[in-house]
């Protein structure tokens, strides 16, 4: 039990799968005992502050290459709306996504892909979902990868649930996430994508290469320091300890059919960072977990796995402070968990004040993972007319 509930006193733990929150007396908290509010409709009482991450002054980012858009796309029969500049409702949010999710065509390859969202450990603050040494002044844990953010790409075809059909089915049955701007993870930003979850956490390469099988942040061996053994130097994308693990036809190793097989990965524009503008190949992996959603493995039903989708927050991170709403397309909540909305408005009334905008410059969108999509139009609705506004745009 957590200090901060052992302090409270009459406190139990309330499981609901692999999330679970505690309750104390009339109040419901999250898994680190933070963030409790009554069982009204009142917002979460504030969690307690910890110390925003700063950048030390004697530290400049590595320098990003603009990356030239691609050729028009990616498009639909209906066009997807495209991502626009500045601040968005939570209506024009919902519509936009829902677009894309619904959008996706494996014959089609000018189609659009679907959503990227990161569903976030750390509920109370956005920061405290960010882990890069240079930009945030974060420490080595256990030897893990540094710079990288996991999402996952969802769409009306993949990473649904098993036992009822048409409904989305949210990584890690986490409450809150982040959408990722679609057309930046595809032409700037992201790194490589799994068909199933990559374990990419320690992995050399920023998660995008091969496991470094250490655990301990004094070896210089570990995924955090990124030294590719082969060479004694940085990873690159042309090091032995990264292109074998890449995905056949570009690298040597056979795509997996399940979640427990050897997982492959495709390259995206940022695998080679500082050396950025590959070609994406999302549409390689979203194609290749399509046909990948009959069956069963020891994780349980391949249609609910979540793939993984890594970005590099050497790139994203400058840009997000340059532009929160350029990176950042909505905070998502999931409907069937009672407390998502709450902490979701929480989450965003902090971010708003670290990166001194607008609080409702990102808008807060609802995922229903309840109802059949198909009748919907998407499982995105807008948060300012309650549940039930679902749009898409025709």
């Amino acid at each position: 039990m957590p200090a901060a509930c052992e302090a409270k006193g009459n406190c139990h733990c309330l499981d609901a799968g692999s999330f679970y929150f505690w309750q104390c007396g009339s109040d419901f908290c999250n898994e680190q005992c933070e963030g409790c509010h009554g069982s009204g409709p009142s917002p979460a009482t504030p969690a307690p502050t910890p110390p925003a991450p700063t950048v030390s002054p004697t530290v400049t980012p590595a320098p990003v290459t603009t990356l030239t858009p691609p050729a028009p796309g990616p498009h639909t029969t209906t066009p997807a709306p495209s991502p626009t500049p500045g601040k968005r409702t939570s209506k024009e949010a919902a519509a936009l996504l829902n677009t894309l999710y619904m959008a996706f065509d494996e014959n089609d390859d000018n189609s659009a892909l679907g959503v990227t969202i990161s569903m976030l450990n750390n509920f109370n603050d956005f920061n405290q979902n960010l882990f890069c040494a240079p930009l945030m002044g974060t420490q080595c844990f256990k030897g893990e990868a540094d710079c990288r953010m996991s999402a996952t790409l969802y769409n009306h075809k993949i990473v649904l649930q098993a036992d009822k059909p048409h409904r989305i089915k949210l990584g890690l049955d986490r409450p809150v996430g982040v959408v990722i701007d679609q057309a930046k993870l595809e032409a700037s930003f992201g790194k490589c994508a799994y068909i199933f979850d990559g374990a990419s956490f320690g992995s050399y390469n920023s998660g995008c290469g091969e496991g470094s099988g250490i655990n301990d942040c004094s070896s210089d061996r570990s995924a955090f320091h990124n030294i590719c053994p082969s060479t004694g130097q940085t990873c690159t994308a042309e090091d032995v300890e990264v292109h074998r693990r890449m995905c056949s036809p570009d690298g040597p190793t056979a795509m997996p059919d399940k979640g427990t097989d050897y997982q492959c990965f495709f390259g995206l524009p940022a695998l080679d960072w500082p050396r950025v503008g590959r070609a994406s190949h999302l549409r390689n992996m979203a194609k290749a977990r399509a046909a990948r959603q009959v069956g069963f493995d020891a994780k349980g039903p391949l249609i609910e796995q979540w793939n993984e989708v890594v970005i590099d927050e050497r790139i994203m991170l400058p840009e997000l402070r340059r532009d929160v709403a350029s990176v950042i397309t909505a905070f998502i909540y999931k409907r069937s968990h009672p407390y998502g909305k709450s902490w979701v408005t929480g989450l965003r009334e902090k971010f708003s004040k670290e990166y001194n905008v607008e609080v409702d410059m990102i808008p807060i969108v609802g995922v229903d993972d309840t109802v059949d999509f198909t009748t919907t139009g998407g499982p995105f609705f807008a948060d300012e007319d309650g549940f039930g506004s679902f749009i898409s745009i025709v």
